[in-house]
C-alpha cells in the first residue's frame, strides 16, 4: 500500500468532536472534484478526510493529490490494490482519528448540512451509536429526481422502518430485535454513505470483506450486537443512478454482469448463519430471504430469463435447500427441467 500525507494543520476545535471522512474510490476521477466540492462546503467544519484509492488506473491517485492539496483540514490519500469498497474503507477505518466516522462514496453527494444534522443527533442522544438519514435518488444523466426519499415508496407510503422504531428526542430509534428481522428480510434503509457512527462500532467490527453486501451484513451485525441505531425523516444525501452503479442495482447491465454481481452478493448474505446469532424467527426470516434471493432474483429472473436455464437450475437447486418444503419452488425446478431437457434434446435432433 502506498501512502501520502498532505498536510496535519492542528484541528481548532476538541478531537472528542472530529468526524473522520472516508472516501473510497476506484476508477472514478469524472466525480472526484465534486466530491471533494461537496465535503468543503458541509457547514460542519471538524473533520478529517481520508481518500483510499482502491487501485485506480485512470489517474485518480494523482488527481486527489492535486485537488486536495488547498485542504486546511488534515487529509491522507492511500493508494492500494484492488479489493473492493469494504476493504478500501477499512484501510480508511485503520487510519481515522475522529470519534465519529463518516463514509462519502464518491459519485453521491452530501447536503451541505448533512454531517451537522447527524452529529447533533447523536450528541443529543448520547445511548445511540449509528444514526442514519433518508437519500434521494437522482438520475445522475438527466438529472431528474427518481424518488424523493429511500424512506418512502414512489406513491408517498412510508417504508417498514417506521414500524419498528419509536420517535424520541427528534430521533426514530430502532428497536434492535425488530430491527435486526426487518434487516435481514428487507432491509432498514440504511448505509454507509448516508450514516454517521461512532468509533466504537469500529473498534468491535471492521466492515466486512466483500464488493456488494458488505455495509448490509455490517448492520445485521450491530443490531445482532446490541448497538442502538436510529434515523432521522430527512433527506440529506444524493444517490446518484449512473450506468457504473452496481451491476446488482443497475438494470440497464448485461445478465452476465448482473449474475457477477449476484454471486457476490449471495455469498455475504450466506455468511450471516455463521457470524450472527439469531433467535429461530430471525433464523426462518434470514433462510426465506436467502431463498428468495437466490431462487427468484438470481436464478428465474436473471438467469432464467436470460435464457440460461442450465446455470438456473443450479442456482434452482442451491435455493431449495433452505426451503426444502417450499412446493413452488419444486413446481418451478420441474419446470424448468422439462424445459431444459427439452432443449438438449432439439438440439440434438437438428444435429
Amino acid at each position: 500500500m502506498m501512502k501520502k500525507h498532505i498536510n496535519n494543520t492542528s484541528l481548532v476545535q476538541q478531537h472528542n468532536s472530529l468526524i473522520s471522512i472516508i472516501l473510497p474510490t476506484f476508477n472514478r476521477i469524472s466525480f472526484l472534484k465534486e466530491a471533494i466540492e461537496c465535503i468543503e462546503s458541509q457547514t460542519y467544519q471538524n473533520w478529517e478526510l481520508i481518500c483510499v484509492d482502491d487501485g485506480s488506473d485512470d489517474g485518480s491517485y494523482d488527481y486527489l493529490l492535486e485537488i486536495t492539496s488547498c485542504i486546511e483540514n488534515h487529509v491522507e490519500i492511500l493508494k492500494q490494490s484492488n479489493s473492493g469498497p469494504g476493504e478500501a474503507r477499512n484501510a480508511g477505518i485503520k487510519l481515522a482519528k475522529g470519534a465519529y466516522f463518516a463514509f462519502f462514496d464518491s459519485d453521491d453527494k452530501w447536503k451541505p448540512f448533512h454531517l451537522e444534522k447527524l452529529l447533533t443527533s447523536l450528541k443529543q442522544n448520547i445511548e445511540i451509536d449509528w444514526v442514519y438519514s433518508a437519500c434521494e435518488r437522482i438520475d445522475r444523466r438527466t438529472n431528474n429526481i427518481i424518488l424523493n426519499s429511500t424512506f418512502y415508496s414512489k406513491n408517498g407510503s412510508p417504508n417498514p422502518l417506521f414500524h419498528v422504531s419509536n420517535f424520541e428526542n427528534g430521533l426514530y430509534v430502532i428497536d434492535t430485535n425488530l430491527g435486526l428481522e426487518l434487516q435481514l428480510c428487507d432491509g432498514i434503509d440504511s448505509g454507509l454513505q448516508n450514516s454517521l457512527v461512532k468509533k466504537e462500532v469500529f473498534q468491535k467490527f471492521l466492515i466486512p470483506p466483500f464488493r456488494i453486501g458488505e455495509d448490509r451484513l455490517l448492520i445485521s451485525r450491530v443490531l445482532a450486537t446490541g448497538f442502538r441505531m436510529a434515523f432521522i425523516d430527512e433527506v440529506t444525501v444524493e444517490y446518484y443512478i449512473h450506468e457504473y452503479n452496481s451491476s446488482v442495482t443497475n438494470i440497464n447491465a448485461d445478465w452476465r454482469k448482473k449474475a457477477a454481481g449476484m454471486e457476490q452478493l449471495i455469498l455475504s448474505y450466506e455468511v450471516y448463519e455463521k457470524e450472527i446469532l439469531m433467535t429461530s424467527k430471525q433464523a426462518l426470516i434470514y433462510r426465506k430471504k436467502l431463498t428468495q434471493t437466490i431462487f427468484w432474483e438470481y436464478g428465474y429472473a436473471v438467469l432464467k430469463m436470460a435464457g440460461q436455464r442450465k446455470l438456473a437450475r443450479g442456482a434452482f437447486w442451491r435455493g431449495i435447500k433452505y426451503s426444502p418444503m417450499n412446493l413452488k419452488l419444486w413446481k418451478t425446478l420441474i419446470f424448468n427441467e422439462v424445459e431444459f431437457y427439452i432443449e438438449v434434446i432439439s438440439r440434438k435432433v437438428r444435429s
